[in-house]
């Protein structure tokens, strides 16, 4: 087999799992060049329609509009907190929707506007602390 595989992939998927896949991958099929670049979620499903990309590693689900989705794994969030805080002291994980405490903390991501998860997230966190 030769050609070229186009993969666009988030930031988050950029570890240990995706180098060793594209290391096998490249073993196997020595004469498939391999293009590797990084994408936001909403990008990757677009550049998949646009057949601009061949396979895309993104963070929701791309089913629909001619996609079809395979789950890869689950990724967990942490919440990064001063050692002062109530929620410093918990184990386990955090149960958002009871947590209106955390209305009040500063949410510190990447530069530019969120993915579209990201947002979701958001704004789920701010209607539970408002009781929307």
């Amino acid at each position: 087999m030769a050609g070229t595989l186009r993969i666009g992939s988030v930031t988050s998927a950029f570890d240990r799992l995706l180098l060793e896949v594209l290391e096998r991958f490249r073993n196997d099929w020595p004469d498939v060049e391999l293009q590797v670049s990084e994408i936001d979620t909403h990008h990757g499903r677009d550049r998949l329609l646009r057949r601009e990309l061949d396979v895309a590693i993104i963070r929701q689900s791309g089913s629909g509009r001619g996609l079809s989705s395979v789950p890869l794994r689950r990724d967990r969030f942490v919440i990064a907190l001063p050692a002062s805080h109530p929620l410093a002291g918990e184990q386990g994980a955090v149960d958002l929707a009871r947590r209106v405490d955390l209305v009040e903390l500063s949410l510190v991501s990447r530069a530019g506007e969120p993915e579209p998860i990201t947002r979701h997230f958001i704004d789920c966190a701010q209607q539970t602390a408002l009781g929307d």
